[in-house]
């Protein structure tokens, strides 16, 4: 993929090898050159120009051409799907060293009311996406709804109090 950017005077281009594998460079449409300086670890203010617009290709790239995924399995997805369509909430990964685990809060206490979770396949019969909410939440029936609706993917929901 290559696009000009900056009024034209720089190119980017990025390729994807068959291993997945994403690199990029950006070329000085001036001097069919590429631009060294952005990877500089001390920019000026024109090469830092040059980056911030670099950047912004990249993001459009994964904008246009990437589905935002949060979760390996289908069904922690699945689950998270339908909570956005329900009650518009997006998971919220705050656990660092547990980047498949997400919290859902209530937007005004901002307390959880849902957690997804991946359980290791030897703590189960197969690996499953669970999502465990408070039976206080006023979302507690919705969900219990979204839990029948998903009943397709093999997931599990527990309420606790």
């Amino acid at each position: 993929f290559a696009t000009p950017f900056m009024n034209k005077q720089f190119q980017a281009k990025v390729t994807v090898d068959s291993t997945g594998k994403v690199q990029g460079t950006v070329i000085d449409r001036s001097t069919g050159e590429e631009y060294l300086l952005l990877r500089s670890v001390s920019p000026g203010p024109f090469a830092s120009e040059v980056i911030v617009g670099y950047q912004q290709v990249l993001k459009d790239i994964a904008q246009h051409c990437f589905l935002d995924v949060p979760f390996k399995s289908p069904q922690a997805n699945r689950i998270v799907k339908l909570i956005a369509e329900e009650f518009g909430d997006r998971p919220e990964h705050i656990f660092q060293n547990l980047p498949h685990y997400a919290v859902f809060r209530e937007p005004n206490s901002t307390k959880w009311y849902g957690l997804v979770m991946d359980v290791p396949a030897d703590k189960l019969t197969g690996k499953k996406a669970l999502l465990l909410t408070k039976s206080r939440s006023s979302k507690l029936k919705s969900i219990r709804k979204i839990a029948r609706a998903c009943l397709s993917c093999p997931a599990s929901i527990t309420a606790t109090t």
